[in-house]
């Protein structure tokens, strides 16, 4: 890990992008200098990042590959984790600054899946963001408005 810059830990290259390309968008001018996944791919889930593993990845913003070669988290980014793995995380050096979720890409998100997660930030004093869309909600039905106000 380089000190200098951002890291970002991401469950998955997919939510790396997603993440870094809506920053950058928004006019996000931080520099990104190492770039971890939870997950290589839907294809290959694991939970191995609950014992800090990571995968290592090209830290090209723009082009994010991801390698087979494994680190272990710093033990602050392990114990945000121990209830799930979150959308993205960031830190300086080992120090967690951030945690995101981010549903604003998906039609009926979870977002029950992401309380423990924010709650483990909370926990453990990191400030946690969770970014709700409503693409694909139907206003009209019961269900789908759960996040209107009254």
């Amino acid at each position: 890990m380089t000190e200098q810059g951002l890291t970002v830990w991401a469950e998955s290259p997919e939510e790396a992008r997603i993440f870094i390309d809506k920053a950058n968008n928004n006019g996000f001018r931080h520099y990104i200098s190492s770039i971890f996944v939870a997950k290589r791919s839907p294809k290959n889930r694991s939970n191995n990042y609950v014992d800090g593993e990571y995968y290592c990845t090209s830290n090209d913003p723009t082009n994010i590959q991801v390698y087979t070669r494994v680190i272990v988290a710093p033990q602050a980014i392990i114990d945000l984790v121990q209830w799930c793995t979150c959308d993205i995380m960031i830190s300086r050096g080992t120090l967690p600054i951030a945690v995101i979720e981010d549903t604003t890409h998906m039609v009926r998100m979870n977002v029950y899946q992401r309380v423990p997660r924010l709650f483990r930030a909370a926990i453990l004093g990191v400030p946690a963001i969770c970014l709700q869309g409503t693409r694909g909600l139907d206003f009209s039905m019961r269900g789908d408005c759960w996040g209107m106000p009254n």
